[in-house]
């Protein structure tokens, strides 16, 4: 969820409309680990074919919603009076808490880390 600024860098009815975009936002992560238990077997009983396929637990999950922000730009290819075709890119950067490692009585200390994450999507599509 965010809430973006748009600067246009050319006028609104320029062929070609270049443009930055910034602004703040919520982003909501899920996240969970599992673990191979073995394989089962299914088989379907229409067409008499049997297959195997993995078993897995989840051993652990988290998720939740964080703080970020957004800043990036594209170009915006005119279409006829009023759409557009657009290709544009963002870095994203979301704050996430650091983890503590949980062991146990006797247990080896595990490694923590950080959840704070970045990524650069590139998006195509169409405005009206």
């Amino acid at each position: 969820m965010d809430f973006n600024i748009i600067a246009n860098l050319a006028p609104p009815e320029a062929a070609l409309r270049p443009y930055i975009v910034a602004g703040p936002g919520m982003y909501h992560r899920e996240v969970e680990i599992t673990e191979y238990i073995g394989s089962g077997v299914i088989c379907d009983p229409y067409y008499y074919i049997c297959g195997t396929y993995p078993v897995t637990d989840v051993i652990g999950s988290r998720g939740g919603w964080d703080f970020g922000f957004n800043i990036g730009g594209g170009v915006g290819f005119g279409i006829g009076e009023s759409a557009e075709f657009y290709v544009e890119t963002r870095y994203h950067y979301v704050a996430g808490p650091e983890i503590e490692p949980e062991t146990a009585a006797g247990a080896a200390a595990g490694t923590g880390g950080s959840t704070t994450g970045t990524y650069f999507p590139l998006t195509f599509g169409f405005r009206f």
